[in-house]
């Protein structure tokens, strides 16, 4: 009769910045159960898992993700188990509107990264408002900056514009002046007629 096997080894490892409980090699009898415990560190998330050298994908994989765990049950042969860990990574969402532009190194961040975006409005524009995440901040000028600090999750950032009315307020402040220039000669050339017309009378 051929003998049959009653010990079998389960061996677990993982990559750096996190790890997964009962690592290393063990060995179990045949029936027995593992639960393996997966946990990332902060800032960083589960990327693969290897069962018995198959990458697990799909449902299997996220239900892993929820639940923080994998179990073998029933042993009746020999496992190994790999878990692979990533910083975490979020995208920060960019809407261009008309008459300005934000410009910008990257939108995605990884965990903890600070991301710079530098708004300018066109020429004969201002810059009206930011949004951030929904917010509106008020600007009111050509051009400004906003950093997201300390990135932990995913953003959002646009603009809105307006034409730029201290432009045309100094167009208009020039119009008044000229005007009255036009209005102080137009008195002085009077004046100067009626006193032309007094000495000319006198005499």
């Amino acid at each position: 009769a051929t003998a049959v096997k009653a010990s079998f080894t389960i061996n677990a490892s993982s990559s750096q910045n996190g790890t997964i409980s009962n690592d290393g090699e063990k060995i179990l009898q045949r029936g027995d159960n593992i639960t393996y415990y997966i946990t990332a560190n902060e800032g960083y998330t589960i990327t693969q898992i290897l069962i018995d050298g198959k990458l697990i994908t799909g449902n299997e994989f996220e239900e892993i993700l929820e639940n923080g765990y994998y179990t073998f049950e029933n042993i009746t042969e020999d496992h190994d188990i790999q878990v692979l860990f990533a910083k975490l990574t979020y995208a920060i969402t960019v809407t261009q509107n008309a008459n300005g532009q934000i410009e910008y190194y990257s939108d995605i961040y990884e965990y903890g990264q600070n991301g710079t975006f530098v708004i300018k409005a066109n020429t004969g524009y201002i810059i009206k408002y930011i949004i951030i995440d929904g917010q509106k901040i008020d600007v009111n000028k050509q051009e400004t900056q906003y950093t997201f600090k300390n990135i932990t999750q995913n953003h959002s950032i646009s603009a809105e514009y307006q034409l730029d009315n201290t432009q045309n307020n100094g167009g208009f402040q020039i119009l008044i002046w000229v005007c009255v220039a036009l209005v102080g000669l137009s008195i002085l050339s009077v004046c100067a007629y009626l006193y032309r017309k007094r000495i000319y009378n006198k005499y």
